[in-house]
């Protein structure tokens, strides 16, 4: 909490940019809760943190990293390819437009 409060005090003092979180539903809906973040990018994908178990998406879940697929990148160069693990996300229309720059 400590960081997240320093973090707002810095952006009021900076033009009143808003303030993200990523992590697991219990510490988004707890920064939330708190005034301290704008918007949450939710760590969904990954089950071993417990912050997940039994917590319900924040009211200002922004973006829902939700599972992983497998990807093939392929070289045009010289035929080579590689699989790697790719993360779905699903944005959220009411509230993913919090991290897009306005002009003033």
């Amino acid at each position: 909490m400590p960081y997240f409060e320093e973090l707002n005090a810095e952006s009021t003092a900076l033009g009143s940019n808003p303030v993200g979180v990523y992590g697991p539903r219990a510490v988004c809906n707890e920064l939330h809760d708190k005034g301290l973040a704008s918007a949450s990018f939710v760590g969904n994908l990954s089950y071993g943190w417990t912050g997940n178990l039994g917590q319900p998406m924040p009211d200002n879940w922004a973006i829902d990293q939700f599972n992983e697929i497998d990807v093939m990148l392929v070289d045009d160069d010289d035929g080579t390819s590689e699989t790697v693990g790719a993360d779905q996300l699903i944005r959220n229309p009411a509230n993913g437009k919090l991290w897009t720059r306005m002009s003033r």
